[in-house]
């Protein structure tokens, strides 16, 4: 022994091979959605794991799309699956900071039920350069 504890605390890998499984025909179905009507569908989808997988590509590939802000900012009010809202509240900085994208962002940043959504709205609200405005004026959504 070398005096450090951790050296008798045995390393265990666990795979659990079916969740693997899903997270892989997550991809396989995201990946096959194409344009931007079928990646806003994808936003829809019954599994969180397709949701989330769709959001980085609307965003590079449907960001003009006149539905895309509209299914995002559903997304990131409406999914039941904090994973999706959580990947939508970190992506829409990329976005211009449409008016409907900076009012879901402050609602997510005050309102949402899931710490990491708040920090992620935060965060593009940050990148959007509209964080201390939103935090000096708490009651405001512009």
């Amino acid at each position: 022994m070398n005096g450090d504890s951790r050296a008798d605390v045995p390393v265990v890998r666990h795979h659990d091979h079916a969740l693997e499984a899903q997270g892989r025909a997550d991809a396989a179905v995201a990946d096959g959605l194409r344009t931007p009507e079928e990646l806003q569908g994808g936003m829809y989808h019954e599994r969180a794991g397709v949701r989330r997988r769709v959001v980085d590509r609307l965003i590079a590939r449907g960001a003009d799309h006149p539905n895309t802000i509209p299914t995002l900012v559903d997304v990131l009010k409406n999914d039941p699956d904090p994973v999706p809202r959580f990947m939508v509240a970190m992506d829409l900085y990329q976005l211009d900071p449409d008016p409907r994208i900076v009012d879901a962002l402050l609602d997510s940043m005050r309102n949402d039920s899931d710490i990491d959504v708040r920090d992620n709205a935060m965060f593009s609200l940050d990148h959007l350069g509209l964080l201390d405005s939103a935090l000096r004026n708490p009651g405001r959504s512009r």
